[in-house]
Parts: structure tokens; C-alpha cells; sequence
């Protein structure tokens, strides 16, 4: 088996540096308290951090969403309340909060799952689920047989392996049955035949030769 779990769009979330331990993730950032011993812990200062502009940042902010700073500094009573019901300021007021385009995370867990690592497209998911369905696909008699690009690789090697050898003994095998049948026939070829004589070939010796060549013409 092989679970996937992403996500379809990321949002504009994001949350304030510098917040002492103890700042509520849905209320305002706290200055960190240098004043305790180091053995202590770094815990958060009374009073919380603000902006140049004297507003006290949030521990998260969006980008985009139905209250502005503006709002959150003049509303004291957002600022006092912290909780569930909490709203985060946001850069950009609009009617509701927006999807944004940072990257999300995809988990993998099981057979196949380490196709999805790295950094990738939101369409690879698609293409490496597909590779997991068809690595495991239903064999023809009904069982599923497990498979992975190094048992793949492996198979293909021994396969090209045995291919060799197969191809070298047919080669030695069929060379020695050529030898044989041309041993005959070299023997047949060999053994001087009796009805020729050595007067049909006449040789000429190469001093007559010479010598009929060398005499001049009348």
C-alpha cells in the first residue's frame, strides 16, 4: 500500500521572529526576557513587541484577510482577546483570507515512497502514483507482485547476460559442425586423380623458354 498526503495550495500564514517562549500562537508576540539566567529559559517580557508605528505585532500575520493593522491597533478588544476566535491582522484587507503560491508538502509512506522526494510539480504526483500502481500491477493469475526499479534493472541484466551466453554457444556449436562437414570435402579435393596424366601437362623448362625468345626474327 502506498498513502499520499499533500495539499492542493498553501496559504499567506506566516508568524513573527523574536517571540519570547509562551507567546499563544493566536495572540500577540512578547518580547523575550533576557533578564533570567541562561538555565532558566528564554521566556517572554510583559509588555509585547511593536512595530515602528507603535502597534504591537501578532505572533501570526496573513497577507491578505479582514483585518488590517490598522484595525488591530485601534481595537482594543481584538488586542485583549486571545483564543480560538483571535484574527490575525493581515498586509492587505480584503473580504476573506486568499490561497498563495508557496510550495507545500507532500508524505509518502509505503511501497514506492521514495518517489516522492525532492522538490517537484504538482502534476509529477500524478505521473509517480502511476509508477507505484503499475511497479505493484495484478499479475495474471490474480496476485500482486511487488516490484521495484532495482529488481527491474537486476532482471534486465541477468536476462542480457544469459542472452550472451546462449549467443556464444550457438556460435561455438554451429562453427564445429561447419569444420565437420568441410573436413570431407577438403580430403576429397586433396587425393590426386588417376585418369590424368603427366603428358597432358607438359612443362616447358624455362631455358627453352629463354632461348626461344631470345632469338631474333627474320
Amino acid at each position: 500500500s502506498l498513502v499520499v498526503a499533500t495539499a492542493d495550495h498553501s496559504h499567506g500564514l506566516t508568524f513573527s521572529g523574536y517571540c519570547g517562549r509562551g507567546s499563544p500562537v493566536t495572540g500577540l508576540c512578547y518580547d523575550i526576557d533576557t533578564s533570567g539566567a541562561p538555565w532558566e529559559g528564554k521566556r517572554h517580557a510583559s509588555a509585547p513587541l511593536t512595530d515602528i508605528r507603535g502597534n504591537p505585532i501578532t505572533v501570526a500575520a496573513f497577507a491578505t484577510g479582514p483585518v488590517s493593522s490598522a484595525e488591530l491597533a485601534l481595537n482594543a478588544s481584538v488586542l485583549a482577546e486571545a483564543g480560538v476566535s483571535f484574527m490575525a491582522p493581515s498586509a492587505w484587507h480584503t473580504d476573506y483570507e486568499r490561497h498563495s503560491g508557496e510550495d507545500v508538502i507532500t508524505f509518502a509512506w509505503g511501497a514506492q515512497a521514495h518517489l516522492f522526494t525532492g522538490t517537484f510539480d504538482e502534476h509529477y504526483i500524478f505521473h509517480a502514483v502511476r509508477q507505484a500502481m503499475m511497479a505493484a500491477a495484478p499479475s495474471p493469475v490474480g496476485t500482486s507482485v511487488g516490484a521495484n526499479a532495482g529488481a527491474v534493472a537486476a532482471a534486465a541484466c541477468v536476462g542480457s547476460l544469459l542472452g550472451v551466453i546462449v549467443g556464444a554457444v550457438a556460435m561455438i556449436f554451429f562453427s564445429r559442425c561447419s569444420r565437420r562437414k568441410a573436413q570431407p570435402m577438403l580430403r576429397e579435393h586433396a587425393q590426386p586423380k588417376s585418369d590424368v596424366s603427366l603428358e597432358q601437362c607438359p612443362a616447358r623448362s624455362s631455358r627453352s623458354t629463354l632461348a626461344a625468345r631470345s632469338q631474333p626474327s627474320v
